[in-house]
């Protein structure tokens, strides 16, 4: 998969299933994924919109995925 800055969370979310987990262990500016509300959010926002939300780089958040999706595919 490629990913990039307008990659849907939620694809992200339905291929790797643990990364949400691993989102939240990396920053708490990811706790509210664990809400039930936030699966509508989550559904319809890009990499760039949560860049802009948690205050992270979109760079700097790209790059953590694809080390978390990494480390678990070793």
């Amino acid at each position: 998969m490629d990913i990039n800055n307008l990659t849907k969370l939620a694809e992200l979310f339905k291929q790797y299933p643990f990364l949400k987990d691993e989102l939240v262990k990396y920053s708490d500016k990811f706790a509210a994924l664990n809400n039930p509300l936030a699966k509508a959010v989550v559904s319809q926002v890009n990499l760039e919109q949560v860049s802009q939300t948690s205050g992270l780089d979109v760079n700097t958040l790209i790059a953590k995925i694809k080390e978390i999706i990494a480390a678990h595919q070793a």
